[in-house]
């Protein structure tokens, strides 16, 4: 798992032009260090689940930046039908998009969460 396969699918999933790749890249290696981290031993690193898991915490975290830079409503009217940027709904598919990749690698991935069960 590399950055820069993870970026290739970054690029996919939101269409990057030159300057935004490069904007989205360190993005990419936070993501493979985070994951990279969390690997069972017995894990191979080059699996394509990882790879995906990665470019959705890439894109997501990309994303809320991206969209901080937007405008919230802007909209475009074409004919009788008007286009609204949605910021809280580019969010929330990138979160969808970034969750189901992990659950999808879950497997590979040491679950570092907490559950108290109870005293």
């Amino acid at each position: 798992m590399t950055a820069e396969g993870v970026l290739e699918l970054v690029k996919v999933f939101a269409g990057l032009d030159d300057d935004e790749e490069a904007a989205a890249y360190p993005f990419c290696q936070l993501a493979v260090a985070h994951i990279s981290d969390r690997l069972y031993e017995s894990t191979n690193s080059a699996d394509v689940r990882l790879v995906a898991a990665a470019a959705g915490e890439a894109y997501y975290n990309y994303m809320i930046t991206a969209v901080n830079r937007l405008n919230d409503g802007e909209s475009i009217k074409i004919g009788d039908l008007t286009i609204k940027n949605d910021n809280v709904t580019i969010i929330k598919n990138a979160k969808k998009l970034r969750d189901a990749l992990f659950a999808a690698a879950g497997c590979l991935i040491e679950d570092d969460s907490f559950d108290f069960e109870g005293v």
